[in-house]
C-alpha cells in the first residue's frame, strides 16, 4: 500500500527542510508546492494541507474551498494578522516550528492509519439499567464486520463493555494509563494499545478500584484519536453528571434507548435488513454531511449551499443562483423551501415560515374553542400535521433533519397534498363554524 503524501505549501526553505525531516522521521511523504495552480489542483484530494505561513495571502487570494485537515506552520511564531485568512481556509491546527516538531510528527504519523470517515456514536441509556452497555457492545461488534472499531466504556456505573465483550482477559491499556497523558495522542498508539480482537478494540477501566474519567480535555483527545485511528467510535455514555454533556458534544450520533428491547429492537432494525441501504445512508449522512457528499449528502449539502447563498433579503425572484442552475435536486418538491431561502432570503424564508405558523396557531385555537370531542382532536391533529410536515420540510433544508419525501404543505408541488391541504383548512372553517353557531 503507497503510504499517503502530504501537501506543503511554502517557499521558505529553511520551513521546507524542517517539514520534510519530520514526514521521514515517520515514513510520510510530501509533495512540496510554491505557485498557486498547483496548490488549487492537490488542494481537495491531498490528506493533510501543510500551509506555510508565507503564503497565507497568496492563497487566501485564490480562494480554495474551506475543507478540513489544513495546519498553519511556520518556523517561529505566526504574526497575528494571519490568523484571520487562515480560519477563512479551514485552518485547525498551528505548528509553530522548531517548538511544535513533536506534535507535527505525531501527526503526520498518524495519517497512515487515519480513516476518511471516522463517525462517533453515543449511546445512552434511559432505564438505568444495563441496556446502554449491551446495545454499545452489540453496535461495535456489528461495525467491526466492515472496518476499525472501537468501543469506548465512559459509564463508571455500568457493567463494563469489556465483560460483555468478553474481553477482560486480554491485556492492553485502560483509562488508568491514558489519565495521565498530556498533549497529542497518537491514533496508531491508541488503536494498537487498546484490547482487541480482530477489528473490535475496546477502552475501558482495567483494575480501578473506583473508575472515575479523565478530565474533559484528555477525554476530548482521545475520540480525536479515536476517530482518527477507526472506521466507528461506540461510546457508553456515562448515566449522570456534566461528564455526559462534555461526551455527547463530541458524538455524531446520539442513540437513547429505554431498555435491553428497545436497544436490541433498534439495532435488529439496522441489521437485520428492515431499514433499506438507502434510508441507512441518509441517516448517516444527517450525522456527518461530509460523508458522501457527491452521494447521500449531495442533496443537503446543496440545500445548505443554495438557503447561504440567499442571505438576508435574497437573491431576487427567479434569480437565484443555485436552483436556476439545477444543483439543487427536487426543488419543486422536497426541497421547495430553497427557492424561497436563495431568492427571497432570510426575509421571504422567515415570511413563508410565519405564513405557516399563522396557519397552526388558527388550528390551535379552533381545538381550544370547540366543545366537541371530535372537533378539538381533529383541529389540534391538523395543526400537529402541518406543524410537523413544515419543521422536517424546511429542517432537512437547513441540515437539522433526516431526508425524508414529506412536502411542505401548500408550498410544494403535487396534487394530492395540496387536495389533502385544502381539505384540512375545509374540515377547520367547518369545526369552526359549528363552535361559533349560536345553539338553539
Amino acid at each position: 500500500m503507497d503510504r499517503p503524501a502530504v501537501l506543503l505549501a511554502t517557499a521558505d526553505p529553511h520551513l521546507l527542510a524542517e517539514v520534510q525531516r519530520l514526514a521521514a522521521s515517520v515514513g510520510i511523504g510530501v509533495v512540496p508546492v510554491v505557485d498557486g495552480g498547483g496548490l488549487l489542483r492537490r488542494w481537495q484530494t491531498a490528506p493533510l494541507v501543510l500551509l506555510g505561513a508565507d503564503l497565507v495571502p497568496s492563497t487566501a487570494d485564490l480562494r480554495p474551498p474551506r475543507r478540513s485537515g489544513v495546519v498553519l506552520v511556520s518556523s517561529g511564531p505566526v504574526p497575528s494578522e494571519l490568523l484571520r485568512p487562515a480560519l477563512e481556509l479551514g485552518v485547525g491546527e498551528v505548528a509553530e516550528l522548531p517548538v511544535a516538531g513533536g506534535w507535527l510528527a505525531t501527526a503526520l504519523a498518524d495519517l497512515e492509519h487515519a480513516t476518511a470517515d471516522g463517525r462517533v456514536v453515543g449511546v445512552l441509556g434511559g432505564a438505568g439499567g444495563a441496556g446502554a452497555t449491551t446495545f454499545a457492545a452489540a453496535l461495535g461488534q456489528v461495525a467491526a464486520r466492515s472496518g476499525g472499531t472501537l468501543v469506548v466504556d465512559a459509564d463508571p456505573l455500568g457493567p463494563g463493555v469489556d465483560r460483555v465483550l468478553g474481553l477482560e482477559q486480554v491485556d492492553g491499556v485502560g483509562w488508568e494509563q491514558l489519565a495521565g497523558s498530556h498533549g497529542r495522542l497518537a491514533a496508531r498508539d491508541l488503536r494498537e494499545g487498546v484490547p482487541r480482537r480482530g477489528h473490535l478494540g475496546v477502552l475501558t477501566w482495567r483494575r480501578a478500584a473506583v473508575p472515575r474519567l479523565p478530565e474533559a480535555d484528555q477525554v476530548g483527545e482521545v475520540l480525536a484519536a479515536a476517530r482518527r485511528g477507526h472506521e466507528v467510535v461506540v461510546v457508553d455514555l456515562p448515566r449522570l453528571g456534566s461528564a455526559r454533556d462534555q461526551l455527547a458534544a463530541h458524538c455524531d450520533l446520539l442513540v437513547i434507548g429505554a431498555g435491553v428491547g428497545g436497544m436490541t429492537a433498534a439495532l435488529v432494525a439496522v441489521a437485520g435488513g428492515v431499514l433499506k441501504p438507502y434510508q441507512v445512508d441518509r441517516f448517516l449522512a444527517f450525522t456527518n454531511p461530509d460523508l458522501d457528499p457527491r452521494g447521500a449528502g449531495y442533496n443537503v449539502e446543496q440545500a445548505r449551499i443554495a438557503v447561504g447563498n440567499g442571505g438576508v433579503w435574497g437573491q431576487g425572484l427567479f434569480e437565484g443562483s443555485q436552483t436556476r442552475s439545477g444543483f439543487v435536486p427536487e426543488q419543486h418538491t422536497d426541497f421547495v423551501f430553497t427557492v424561497a431561502g436563495e431568492e427571497l432570503g432570510l426575509v421571504g424564508a422567515g415570511l413563508l415560515i410565519a405564513l405557516l405558523g399563522l396557519v397552526v396557531w388558527r388550528a390551535l385555537v379552533i381545538a381550544t374553542h370547540t366543545d366537541d370531542v371530535f372537533g378539538r382532536v381533529a383541529a389540534a391533529g391538523i395543526a400537529c400535521w402541518f406543524g410537523f410536515q413544515g419543521f422536517q420540510n424546511v429542517g432537512m433544508c437547513l441540515g437539522i433533519m433526516p431526508v425524508t419525501g414529506v412536502p411542505l404543505p401548500f408550498v410544494s408541488y403535487g396534487g394530492s397534498s395540496m387536495f389533502a391541504g385544502l381539505l384540512a383548512i375545509g374540515l377547520l372553517q367547518n369545526i369552526h363554524l359549528r363552535a361559533s353557531a349560536p345553539r338553539a
